[in-house]
């Protein structure tokens, strides 16, 4: 409304400098044909003056401006009003919007509120009856003091710490809020020292620094590149390496191995030694024996042949003998054992 009034009151001082631009039937004409502005102009002319009506939207409503027969709102500046008018709207509606969507989360958060307390109550209530209801005395039928001076103690308790922890978070958002607000206040101030010579600095140091971004990544290329090759080599030599190892590894084995061999071959010279010595000394002693032993005469020799040739012939006719009584004796076995067969079967008859 305000702004219309103003935009009318321009339109009045200039009135008297403008020349018309355009005849009454010209511009009723203009008007009747825009489809597109839905305001009118009506006049009424008079001999000494004329007073024009401008019927806006329903938020302007009608605004009297005294003029001139030569004063004119052309189209333009009824344009100019009404794109105000909607912008004034629309600011508005987003101050609507924001007011409702306030009261909307002041709603929620007072409705989560009252459920919150609603639960507590319950709660409450339920360890108030389990506690302290429960325990009436049956004589009395009354409440015993202590129980409820407890419960009543316990739920200040932890009212407290409820109140601590409260407090605490709201410290800590108040300390996080100052930190932004800070952190804004730098932004600005920086916003406000800034210049666009500034911006011109700092474009031509970041060409800058591209420029050594690039070089740098040639040479990172260059050094990859290098590195490529090296690595190539490195793993040639590793490879030969862990042949070498390989063979190192073997050689170590087959020393181990012969080592080995020879602690076997040493404690087999030791036992031979040992051997030797020991056939060494029966030698030695056979030695003696030989040394000491008497050799008999051919005559007791020849004797004691004769003698071992008679025995030799006594021991195979005893033993002639001996195989002459088997064969006796099994025949004798026989015939007994046919003998009591036979007899009893007669045993066996009645008398």
């Amino acid at each position: 409304m305000t702004q219309a009034l103003e935009t009318a009151k321009q339109l009045q001082r200039t009135a008297s400098l403008i020349a018309p631009m355009a005849s009454f039937q010209n511009l009723t004409g203009s008007v009747r044909g825009s489809t597109t502005i839905r305001d009118k102009i009506s006049m009424s002319p008079s001999t000494g003056g004329s007073v024009q009506t401008v019927t806006g939207s329903r938020r302007y409503g009608s605004v009297l401006i005294p003029q001139t027969k030569s004063l004119r709102i052309t189209v333009n500046h009824r344009i100019e009003m009404a794109n105000k008018e909607i912008e004034e709207m629309k600011k508005h509606l987003v101050n609507l919007e924001q007011e409702t969507i306030k009261k909307k989360a002041n709603l929620k958060a007072k409705t989560e509120e009252i459920q919150m307390r609603i639960k507590d109550i319950q709660e409450a209530k339920t360890q108030l009856e389990e506690n302290v209801i429960k325990g009436v005395d049956p004589v009395t039928g009354k409440i015993p003091a202590e129980k409820f001076i407890r419960f009543i103690e316990d739920r200040i308790k932890a009212a407290d710490r409820m109140i601590e922890k409260l407090r605490l978070k709201s410290l800590s958002l108040k300390q996080q809020i100052k930190k932004v607000k800070i952190q804004l206040q730098q932004r600005e101030e920086l916003g406000e020292t800034l210049h666009p010579i500034d911006f011109q600095v700092l474009a031509i140091e970041n060409h800058d620094y591209l420029k050594k971004i690039e070089e740098k990544t040639a040479d990172l290329s260059e050094l990859k590149k290098i590195t490529g090759r090296y690595n190539l080599e490195l793993s040639i030599k590793k490879n030969k390496l862990l042949e070498q190892r390989q063979i190192l590894k073997n050689m170590e084995k087959e020393i181990e191995l012969k080592k080995k061999h020879i602690e076997k071959l040493k404690v087999e010279g030791k036992n031979i030694k040992d051997e030797v010595e020991k056939t060494d000394k029966q030698i030695e002693e056979i030695n003696k024996l030989m040394a000491e032993q008497k050799v008999p005469d051919v005559l007791e020799l020849i004797k004691v042949q004769a003698e071992l040739q008679e025995m030799k012939k006594t021991f195979k006719r005893l033993e002639r003998r001996k195989n002459i009584q088997m064969i006796a004796l099994n025949t004798f076995k026989k015939h007994q054992k046919q003998l009591n067969q036979m007899e009893l079967p007669r045993k066996s008859q009645p008398d």
